[in-house]
């Protein structure tokens, strides 16, 4: 698995939403990382200096693989759930933190996190925002 650096290969529609959020959220937005669960690919396309304090690049990468690992539950979600559709995002609230994940944005094994201070107040137009995403240019 690879984490690549900041803003290296950021599809258009993953720059264009950081600039957004990075707009709304200010210094709530820790980090977005964007990538593909099958090919174990992911760029972080944006940090900000805290985040990077908090965690080492290898700890960001554990922290990424754990998130894949967690696309291995998605069918699973699913199937208990099968009138409801696809599981398109999730929202993991800690004590001091928040990660929210979209899942299949681009293409089936797709995903982008969204992570955030302690403050829950933009968590619906995040999501918002993350379906949005598979309309816009990638």
């Amino acid at each position: 698995m690879s984490v690549r650096s900041v803003c290296q290969d950021v599809p258009e529609n993953i720059d264009r939403f950081v600039d957004a959020a990075r707009e709304r959220l200010g210094d709530h937005l820790q980090a977005v990382v964007h990538g593909d669960t099958e090919h174990e690919e992911y760029t972080l396309a944006y940090t900000q200096s805290a985040f990077c304090e908090r965690y080492e690049i290898e700890d960001a990468t554990d922290i990424v693989e754990e998130h894949t690992l967690e696309w291995i539950e998605v069918p699973y979600q699913e199937s208990l759930h099968p009138t409801l559709g696809d599981l398109e995002v999730t929202i993991r609230i800690y004590e001091d933190g928040v990660n929210v994940h979209g899942w299949r944005w681009d293409g089936e094994s797709s995903i982008v996190i969204v992570y955030l201070d302690d403050d829950v107040s933009d968590i619906p137009w995040i999501v918002e925002q993350i379906e949005g995403l598979d309309e816009t240019d990638g």
